[in-house]
């Protein structure tokens, strides 16, 4: 069964105020023991056309052998050049 609280793409903030996403995503038949991995590129709307901001790319970890998820808890950089980090 499919848990609906597992995917998606969850904003939040830790408790020290640093943004963060958890990414989850089912990929039915994509397994890391078959030498599969799955990457998200994460860059801020107001920098998507700005080719100085680079996008920060972030692995996915498999989990769940029956239902293929891969997922991560990803904290979002700040300090460069672009809006990462920011609302």
């Amino acid at each position: 069964m499919i848990n609906l609280n597992e995917v998606g793409a969850l904003p939040s903030y830790d408790a020290n105020g640093i943004a963060e996403i958890r990414f989850g995503l089912y990929l039915p038949g994509i397994r890391a023991k078959d030498g599969f991995s799955v990457v998200v590129r994460i860059i801020h709307a107001e920098d998507r056309f700005n080719p100085l901001v680079k996008a920060q790319d972030e692995d996915l970890r498999a989990e769940g052998a029956d239902l293929d998820l891969w997922s991560a808890n990803v904290a979002l950089a700040s300090g460069g050049a672009g809006h990462s980090g920011e609302e």
